[in-house]
């Protein structure tokens, strides 16, 4: 019986812990993958980001708070903040609140003061995305997870100025993955589960009603389906 369990044991500290030739680069390639996808995808609509969540924007403020948590962050509260305590108008606050995001996801890619980085940048993406449920999709969600776990994995062990800078040494990346993958394996199966307890699902109108979106049938007509 003890050799079976230190047989279970040897296994399950081999799969978590075993260093493997491609877990190497993982932390830095992570980190700066994340970095790159968090500045393209804010640069897409930067410049509407004013009209998009102003409270005089396209869509009134009481709406979409309707939408989130009241005591939630968001961006009209961080504008009311930065204009409190420097007077500014609330146009140059959105456009400091810009400038803020980009310095920081340019500073996560380059590894520059790594972990502060990702923690204002889970603050601020919090504000932006997930603080305005109408503008919010999946994709967001798992950007704030990766952001978190970008905070507390040491992805400055690889490729970043923060190794030159303050000597930082090497990690075995390999645990760091694997709870990772089992984050993702967790989500994806309990999600799984969600969908087949759904009618929608079963029957195929919920994969019916994504296809004929409006914007599917821009460029493939799929009336037919």
């Amino acid at each position: 019986m003890k050799n079976r369990l230190d047989k279970y044991f040897r296994a399950w500290y081999n799969f978590i812990y075993k260093e493997r030739e491609e877990d190497y680069c993982f932390l830095g390639i992570f980190r700066i993958t994340l970095g790159s996808f968090i500045l393209v995808h804010f640069m897409f609509f930067m410049n509407d980001f004013y009209l998009l969540y102003a409270k005089g924007g396209i869509i009134s403020y009481d709406i979409m708070i309707s939408f989130s948590s009241s005591t939630g962050l968001n961006i009209p509260l961080l504008s009311d903040f930065i204009i409190k305590w420097t007077t500014v108008s609330e146009e140059t606050s959105y456009n400091i609140i810009s400038a803020c995001y980009i310095t920081l996801s340019i500073c996560l890619i380059c590894g520059l003061f790594t972990r502060i980085s990702s923690l204002f940048l889970i603050l601020l993406h919090i504000a932006i995305f997930n603080g305005s449920q109408l503008y919010s999709y999946g994709v967001d969600l798992f950007t704030s997870i990766a952001l978190f776990y970008c905070f507390i994995f040491p992805t400055n062990a690889q490729f970043s100025l923060d190794k030159k800078i303050f000597r930082k040494k090497g990690t075995n990346p390999g645990p760091y993955r694997k709870i990772l993958q089992i984050h993702l394996c967790i989500v994806y199966v309990s999600s799984g589960f969600v969908k087949i307890l759904g009618q929608d699902w079963r029957t195929g109108e919920a994969v019916w009603q994504a296809l004929h979106q409006i914007r599917h049938n821009i460029t493939i007509p799929l009336n037919f389906v």
